[in-house]
Parts: C-alpha cells; sequence; structure tokens
C-alpha cells in the first residue's frame, strides 16, 4: 500500500483525471453543483496523491537513483561521491571502502573506462535493504583493455542506516566472459599501490 500512495502507477493518474472530467462534464451538463464539486474534489485529490507520490522517495527509488551515481562515479572516477554512497563497513570481497574508492579509479584508468550505462537493473527490497542486481555495458578507451565494449554483472547491496541508504556490499557476479570465481580474482588481494 505504501507504493502505492509514494510511487503511483501511471495508469491511476490517467483514471483520476478520467473520473474528474466524466464528473465534471455530468455536473455541468446537468447543473448538478454536488457532482461538479465530487469532480473538483477528484482534482484535488489526484493533485495530492501526485505531490506525494513525486516528493517522497520509496527505498527501491532510492536504490535505483544511487545505484546509477554509483556507476557514474565509478566511470567518471568521482571518489567524492563514491565516499558518500559507500557504507563505512562497504566491501567487495576482501577490499574495504578505502580500496574501493582507490580501485575504482586505478582499474577505471588502467582499463580505460570511458562510460558505463545499466542495461538492466532488478530491485528487490528486503526489510531495511535492497538488492540491485545490474549489469553493466561498459566502454573502453587506451588503457590495457584489448575490447572497447564489456557487459560485467553485479549484485549492490543497500543497508538503511541513520545517515542515509548506504551500499555496504559489492558482488560482482560476471565480469565480460569470465563468470565467478575468474570475475572475483581481481578483489581477492588489495589493488596495487593501495594502502595495506
Amino acid at each position: 500500500m505504501r507504493d502505492f500512495f509514494f510511487s503511483t502507477p501511471w495508469w491511476v493518474f490517467v483514471v483520476i483525471a478520467t473520473l474528474a472530467v466524466f464528473l465534471l462534464v455530468s455536473g455541468n451538463n446537468r447543473q448538478d453543483k454536488p457532482l461538479k464539486l465530487a469532480g473538483l474534489l477528484v482534482i484535488f485529490l489526484g493533485l495530492v496523491l501526485f505531490i506525494v507520490s513525486y516528493v517522497v522517495d520509496t527505498p527501491l527509488e532510492i536504490a535505483r537513483r544511487q545505484t546509477s551515481q554509483f556507476v557514474n562515479a565509478v566511470t567518471s572516477r568521482d571518489a567524492a561521491t563514491l565516499d558518500r554512497l559507500l557504507h563505512t563497513n562497504a566491501s567487495i570481497l576482501s577490499w574495504n571502502k578505502p580500496d574501493i574508492i582507490y580501485g575504482a579509479k586505478y582499474y577505471a584508468d588502467q582499463y580505460g573506462v570511458k562510460s558505463g550505462f545499466i542495461t538492466s537493473m532488478d530491485l528487490e527490497e528486503h526489510d531495511s535493504l535492497v538488492v540491485s542486481k545490474i549489469v553493466v555495458l561498459s566502454t573502453h578507451e587506451g588503457g590495457s583493455m584489448p575490447i572497447n565494449t564489456m557487459t560485467s554483472t553485479w549484485e549492490l547491496n543497500w543497508w538503511k542506516t541513520p545517515s542515509g541508504w548506504k551500499l555496504k556490499d559489492i558482488t560482482p557476479i560476471a565480469i565480460g566472459q569470465n563468470e565467478l570465481p575468474r570475475a572475483k580474482a581481481h578483489f581477492q588481494s588489495k589493488p596495487p599501490g593501495s594502502s595495506p
């Protein structure tokens, strides 16, 4: 029920608008004030529902937006955004938060990451956790990447904290043609040059 009010489907607004127009036109044709008032009331309630749905973000909407921000931060080497989005205890296997921030820039430079586009995103909400499973198409220019485009699949766990939703657990599912466990090989040891 919460998702209905805070993430209202578009078709609900179409139904509300149709009902409001019907009531207003019928009330006007019959010169029926209560019917016209009912039409105005439906318009008012529709506007309230639209404003609430627009202003209040559900956990799924927050996770969707922040997942996109995370991918953009990795491809643009934006350490400040990564730091803001990551949980204090964030991890990718043996990497901790500082390793993730450093490793994102290091490997983006090494492999010449130019951009990343999320081609698929599935979200599941479990109380104070939202799991985001994404497929990212990255483009590469220069660096040591032998190809120009590559897909990778990831699972991101967003946890609700007192300071908002934070990305805590990052799990590589597949990187290019490498399925698990080969996809995890990069993250079994610290990124080269990172602090111990």
